[in-house]
């Protein structure tokens, strides 16, 4: 993914506007449309806050930032969730409303450099998150953490049967994570806290280079 700058100007963001889709169809379309956006999403996708603190955490110039939150909220994927007063100033939190999740039709409309900036966005997040989880010496911590590498030979129909499993897969852990939240909803926020393990989950399906012959 190409670095976003931190000298941003009011010029830029009329430039931007402009340069955007009248229409954007699908909710993964408004998320990966700049990458300020996308960084601001995964903020917003994992926990509430304000541009202010996107703009701290990522290192991204506020008034871009904050530009491209108020776009994701008019294609509502996140939602302003609560408004307070800092410093003199009243700061707007917000959080997701949906997951990142494209199926075959919305992947099918995104452009080639659209598709490659949000894996390897992606991919970065999954990599710093492994980092972490290994520095703090959690990856390992639970017995029933998994990490599998399996490399399959599949032709067409196996290919479209290993995406449909890890679309079930998928849906299954939204369900899982669901019944904890019921499960949980009686406690207070603490005691949530406590109970709950920050867990991670990573799936990829995709084609490896196919091997080069040797020559005799």
């Amino acid at each position: 993914m190409a670095e976003a700058t931190n000298n941003g100007t009011s010029n830029e963001v009329v430039k931007e506007t402009r340069q955007e889709k009248a229409g954007i169809e699908s909710t993964l379309n408004a998320i990966v449309a700049h990458p300020i956006r996308v960084a601001a999403f995964v903020v917003l996708n994992e926990r509430v806050a304000s541009p202010n603190e996107i703009a701290a955490e990522t290192g991204l110039n506020l008034r871009l930032v904050a530009y491209h939150v108020r776009q994701l909220e008019k294609f509502n994927v996140i939602e302003l969730v609560e408004t307070r007063q800092v410093r003199g100033a009243t700061e707007h939190f917000y959080r997701s409303t949906v997951r990142p999740y494209a199926d075959d039709e919305d992947w099918a409309d995104l452009s080639p450099e659209q598709r490659d900036s949000l894996t390897r966005y992606t991919l970065q997040l999954i990599f710093a998150n492994v980092h972490q989880a290994l520095e703090a010496e959690t990856f390992d911590s639970h017995l029933q953490r998994w990490l599998l590498r399996v490399p399959l030979a599949l032709d067409d129909q196996g290919y479209e049967e290993m995406s449909k499993l890890e679309t079930e897969r998928y849906e299954r852990a939204l369900e899982i994570e669901s019944n904890c939240v019921e499960r949980l909803a009686p406690l207070s926020v603490e005691e949530r806290n406590e109970a709950t393990i920050p867990t991670l989950s990573v799936t990829m399906v995709f084609p490896t280079p196919r091997r080069k012959k040797s020559t005799p």
